[in-house]
């Protein structure tokens, strides 16, 4: 069944909901340009500094404790890894040294020896050696933080798996012979290592405790990468910013400062651009991105399906629960989605349709969610009708649901509009709220919340990451909050884990797939793009799909 596009897919409410938003954007960039002349032609502005705009702010320093995708982008920067991905050209995901110059494995594939370089120091010129190393994989184990936990769950459970063999070797045991293990170790939250000194003299860790003071203070000596953070204003209008290690290994960084200011309104975002007081925005909404397209000294590049998706995740309770009722709604609610039509008027054609958990394009991947789910109202209304919902005879609708977009994803807000006007003809009343980023999980955990957005950025290349991730009821609660819990598929998941053989591994998330979408745990709704949106004087970005902005790489020239 293919997802087509008709001439009346877009209706008079659409039109006018899509247009009302694209206006508010114009009107404010008329209104702000009077105070934002463009950048001179040939000037390149703030050679030494790197201005990054986002629409998130960052919650978490800490790489035990990590809390949004902002956080992770800032931990790629202040953290190493015992092995990296960083380095490689567009695309690949190689695994290259970085702390540990050189690896082996046992002959069951659980036991890792890694030997470290011995001329790593802390931002504070502390030797970064085997007893920090140790230390971060007892703290994290210990911590017990989800969004860093998930990444290990099954594979580290317990404090004392690292071991000191000596000051520059390590050994990790491993729970069973996991295949992608060593991807686990590249990621700069969860697998960044932290100055063991600086950590205990603020209040050291416990179970189950996030330490306030290494989340949201900028502490001296504490961080391993190539650049350290020095400033950090939180809340709305804030920034972040980082400097250069001076103590590094590596290569240092070719521009020594980076800021990182978050900034809601679109507008805004976009007049600094052209102003040239940004040099880069992350994470933009592709569908406004046109406004940049032919401004003086700004580049608008489109570099290729990602793997990163946007979905619209449901509850797990009443009236989205688990059982037949429903999974009932929930089919309903996948076929009442206009799927193309927000691909094309909500992200502007800068996508493709999702074909579930496991994104196009990476190993393992299977379709079975465009082929089952299309939009049809007809099928959403006659299911509906066997979960019991039907029209209230005066009011004419049948179902209340209660959703939620974060503050400032404009693209996301417009997939609501779109569906919750769709929603409307077949009875069903949908009430959105925008809310604070770091609220969504929180509310759809106590249960105010139906149907929510969210947002899934790779962490590393293997199906078990983006399955596990995103299907597992472990997951499925611990990050977005959702109660959704299909305990044969979670059965299915964790017994990927014990099969080495790469193509029957393979072969078993083929039904995983087909279950996740006869029983759905969310609405796929568009696998991205990457726009990059720069200054044509910003060089140096290399994209790779599970791998955030290396800034340390990137370099100011004149065009």
């Amino acid at each position: 069944m293919s997802r087509t596009l008709s001439k009346g897919a877009v209706t008079k409410i659409q039109a006018t909901i899509i247009a009302v938003i694209l206006v508010i954007a114009v009107v404010a960039g008329v209104y702000y340009v009077w105070f934002y002349a463009p950048a001179p032609e040939g000037e390149v502005k703030n050679l030494n500094a790197i201005y990054v705009e986002s629409y998130r702010d960052v919650v978490s320093l800490d790489p035990a404790t990590p809390k949004m995708a902002s956080d992770a982008l800032v931990d790629w920067q202040i953290y190493d890894t015992l092995i990296t991905l960083k380095g490689n050209p567009p695309g690949e995901t190689t695994l290259l040294p970085c702390l540990a110059e050189s690896w082996d494995c046992s002959s069951d594939g659980k036991t890792w020896t890694f030997n470290l370089r011995k001329d790593a120091k802390f931002s504070n010129g502390d030797p970064l050696n085997a007893t920090a190393i140790v230390y971060h994989f007892d703290r994290m184990l210990t911590t017990n933080c989800p969004n860093s936990m998930y990444i290990y769950a099954g594979v580290l459970s317990e404090v004392g798996c690292c071991q000191a063999i000596d000051d520059y070797t390590v050994k990790i045991t491993t729970d069973v012979a996991f295949p992608p293990f060593l991807a686990l170790l590249t990621l700069g939250f969860a697998s960044g290592i932290e100055n063991p000194n600086i950590v205990e003299a603020n209040g050291g860790y416990e179970t189950d405790w996030i330490n306030d003071k290494i989340a949201t203070e900028v502490l001296e000596g504490l961080y391993s990468g190539p650049y350290k953070v020095t400033e950090y204003v939180k809340g709305p209008g804030g920034h972040l910013t980082l400097e250069t290690n001076e103590y590094y290994w590596g290569s240092k960084p070719k521009i020594p400062k980076v800021i990182i200011e978050w900034t809601a309104e679109v507008s805004t975002r976009i007049l600094k651009l052209k102003k040239g007081d940004t040099d880069l925005l992350w994470r933009f909404p592709a569908t406004l991105s046109s406004d940049l397209l032919g401004a003086e000294g700004v580049a608008v590049e489109s570099l290729g399906l990602t793997w990163d998706q946007h979905f619209i995740i449901f509850s797990g309770l009443d009236p989205v629960g688990m059982d037949e009722k429903g999974k009932l709604v929930r089919q309903a609610l996948c076929y009442s989605f206009p799927y193309e039509t927000i691909l094309t008027y909500a992200y502007g054609g800068f996508g493709e349709s999702s074909i579930g958990a496991i994104p196009k394009g990476s190993p393992g991947a299977y379709d079975y969610i465009t082929t089952k789910y299309d939009f049809n109202l007809t099928k959403a209304a006659e299911l509906l009708d066997q979960a019991g919902y039907t029209p209230d005879p005066t009011t004419g609708i049948r179902l209340e649901l209660r959703g939620q977009y974060p503050l400032g994803a404009e693209e996301r807000k417009l997939t609501f509009l779109i569906w919750q006007s769709e929603l409307t003809k077949i009875g069903v009343k949908l009430d959105l709220r925008e809310v604070a980023w770091g609220l969504l999980t929180e509310r759809m955990r106590k249960g105010e919340v139906d149907v929510g957005s969210n947002q899934w950025y790779p962490d590393y290349a293997d199906p078990y990451h983006f399955a596990f991730s995103l299907l597992h009821s472990y997951c499925l609660y611990g990050i977005p909050g959702s109660h959704f819990n299909n305990t044969e598929l979670d059965s299915m998941i964790d017994n990927t884990m014990l099969e080495t053989d790469y193509d029957k591994r393979m072969e078993l998330f083929k039904p995983i797939q087909e279950l996740a979408a006869e029983d759905p745990c969310k609405i796929y709704v568009v696998q991205y793009k990457y726009i990059y949106i720069h200054r044509t004087w910003l060089h140096g970005f290399v994209y790779n799909p599970v791998v955030h902005a290396d800034f340390s790489l990137m370099y100011k020239e004149a065009d």
